[in-house]
């Protein structure tokens, strides 16, 4: 856009023009723009998103936000912050924290192995590839040592039959299994939670994203497993609950 102001008579060659009204037409038939493009600006950073990888959110700067928050609190002199990332998708959310917080050492999973793939290139081009582990598997499988982590963080596909009806059409040119979460949307949250207390530390952080409507649910599910307290729950700006925390029992 920028180019447009700084050189109004440059005319359009043939090869862009061509481009231009593919992409158009391909827009009109609901392809998410940033399909088009290629890439999906996050939290100040530039991600690839090829088709196939579900395309990051702006509500998820929450996310990031809370959890880059809640570890410079409680980093009590820790020399790194070993944190777990489940569904990683475009990787967007390891990066920025890495990019915000350098002490950081991420494994990040997901099941997907055009994600990793796309993950681990833009971990490559923001230069922090050598903080973050990929790894594919389906939540858990994938980590193959005992190992206790300071933070889990996961954006689970959360959306529940109902809501399909809700959400606009360009969401279904997305992977499916990137956010259909099962008939009430909560299958991941109570794998997620089942598990979450035997890889985190005493003290360590569980954040989680929530779908509209969620909280009280995922909170409920938290507390029958009696391993975590201080629940909290953080608003997107839309004022709509969109991440809870919880700190692991010690």
């Amino acid at each position: 856009p920028l180019e447009i102001y700084l050189q109004p008579g440059k005319s359009v060659g043939p090869d862009i023009r061509s481009k231009l009204e593919q992409q158009a037409a391909e827009r009109v038939k609901g392809i998410p723009l940033q399909y088009l493009t290629g890439r999906t600006w996050f939290y100040g950073l530039c991600f690839e998103t090829p088709r196939g990888v579900f395309i990051p959110r702006p509500e998820t700067e929450v996310l990031v936000e809370i959890v880059l928050e809640k570890i410079k609190l409680s980093r009590q002199n820790k020399p790194s912050v070993e944190i777990l990332e489940l569904c990683v998708g475009s990787g967007n959310i390891a990066v920025s924290l890495t990019k915000h917080s350098p002490d950081c050492k991420i494994l990040a999973i997901d099941i997907c192995q055009k994600a990793l793939l796309s993950a681990r290139e833009n971990a490559r081009r923001h230069g922090v590839e050598k903080q973050i582990l990929f790894a594919g598997g389906d939540l858990f499988s994938a980590i193959l040592e005992k190992k206790l982590f300071d933070v889990l963080v996961v954006n689970p596909p959360y959306l529940s039959l109902s809501d399909r009806d809700c959400v606009s059409s360009e969401l279904f040119q997305e992977p499916e299994r990137a956010w259909h979460g099962g008939e009430d949307g909560l299958d991941y949250y109570r794998r997620i939670v089942d598990e979450a207390g035997n890889v985190l530390l005493p003290g360590g952080l569980l954040a989680l994203e929530l779908g509209d409507a969620q909280f009280p649910e995922v909170e409920c599910l938290i507390r029958k497993t009696d391993k975590f307290g201080l629940i909290e729950s953080h608003p997107d700006l839309n004022d709509i609950p969109r991440v809870l925390t919880a700190i692991r029992n010690g």
